[in-house]
């Protein structure tokens, strides 16, 4: 075990480095549950999805997104050690959501990918000789924690993150939480139609009126019915 004092994101704190251990896609901030689907990871709030594929930061970004995700932010020091410890053991670098692609940026700014969030460079802890930007726009993290600017076209693996939503909610594609009352009602309450696209018995219905020849449905598409409703429906054609 190795005890490191850091600086990063105004805050000072002791960050404990020790071998990966389980995690769990549930937990808890004081009396609330939240969760996480399978496969991902909770942790003070939020969820986590370690991707072992080895990717571009644009594709990488374009992963989490799929998933109702983003590249990693951290806000203090213990996320960013919670965040460590996700890694594979076997990773030497990962991913995150920072990045200075975008021309506006001033200087001394680079911003997270997940609501354009700016933040200031001397804030982060950084590898000796970085932040460099000569390396690179994009930020990845060393299995230790500390970041480096690097080519964007890279190929590494990388950590999603997005918020838990409250136990027994329906999860949306876009990373929204919505009462599990709510779907398959013919609303599109999630604003993505997620909540509306695995409602086979009503959409095979909504098509049988359509089409009498009409199979067992197995491909999504969305489409609106006379009375308003909005549905996705998996239908064979």
């Amino acid at each position: 075990m190795e005890l490191k004092i850091s600086l990063i994101f105004g805050f000072i704190g002791f960050q404990i480095l020790q071998p990966s251990t389980s995690h769990s896609n549930g937990g808890s901030l004081g009396n609330i549950e939240f969760s996480c689907p399978a496969g991902q990871y909770f942790n003070g709030g939020n969820c986590y999805s370690a991707v072992s594929v080895n990717m571009t930061w644009s594709d990488a970004h374009r992963t989490c997104k799929r998933q109702g995700q983003y590249l990693f932010w951290v806000l203090d020091v213990d996320e960013l050690k919670a965040v460590d410890h996700l890694a594979k053991s076997t990773w030497e670098y990962y991913w995150s959501g920072l990045s200075r692609r975008e021309s506006w940026l001033t200087a001394n700014e680079a911003l997270w990918s997940h609501e354009n969030e700016t933040v200031l460079l001397e804030e982060v802890v950084w590898e000796d000789d970085q932040p460099d930007t000569g390396d690179g726009k994009c930020v990845y993290f060393k299995k230790d924690g500390y970041g480096a600017f690097g080519n964007c076209l890279r190929k590494l693996p990388f950590v999603c993150k997005s918020e838990a939503v409250l136990k027994d909610y329906f999860r949306c594609r876009n990373g929204e939480g919505i009462q599990s009352k709510f779907v398959c009602d013919g609303h599109n309450d999630c604003q993505d139609m997620s909540d509306e696209a695995d409602c086979a018995e009503d959409c095979y219905q909504v098509l049988k009126n359509l089409d009498p020849d009409t199979t067992t449905p197995v491909r999504v598409f969305p489409m609106r019915v006379s009375n308003g409703r909005d549905l996705l429906c998996r239908c064979n054609v």
